[in-house]
């Protein structure tokens, strides 16, 4: 993963997840980010960092002990998640990856006035 990435832009940081970083959302962002097409939100710290998916994942996928890429494969093949969100207490970016490069692009465009502001390497 490229250190220097722009507010917006979107980077493949693994074959397949992609990352970006959301300029200053809130807690009531949630609900443009937050899709019909997946069924469960996986909360921690009351939604601050959250995982949309569509199974529920097994009792033995422990994130906290996982990182990198096996982290975001096991996440789309055990829980086939949208999106992994880690949004800060106060104002500031928040970090988002998905397997799903048109979802955040859809994402930013929601969030930012002007979608010319998107940006895909």
């Amino acid at each position: 993963m490229n250190n220097r990435i722009a507010v917006n832009e979107i980077e493949e940081i693994y074959p397949g997840h992609y990352f970006s970083i959301l300029d200053f959302p809130i807690k009531e962002d949630l609900y443009d980010i937050i899709s019909l097409s997946h069924k469960y939100v996986w909360g921690f710290d009351q939604l601050q960092n959250s995982i949309q998916c569509n199974i529920i994942s097994p009792y033995y996928l422990n994130l906290e002990r996982l990182n990198g890429k096996r982290r975001y494969n096991l996440l789309r093949e055990k829980a086939d998640y949208l999106f992994k969100l880690e949004m800060p207490n106060d104002t500031g970016y928040a970090q988002i990856i998905s397997p799903n490069k048109d979802f955040l692009i859809s994402i930013i465009e929601k969030l930012t006035i002007q979608s010319s502001d998107v940006v895909v390497r």
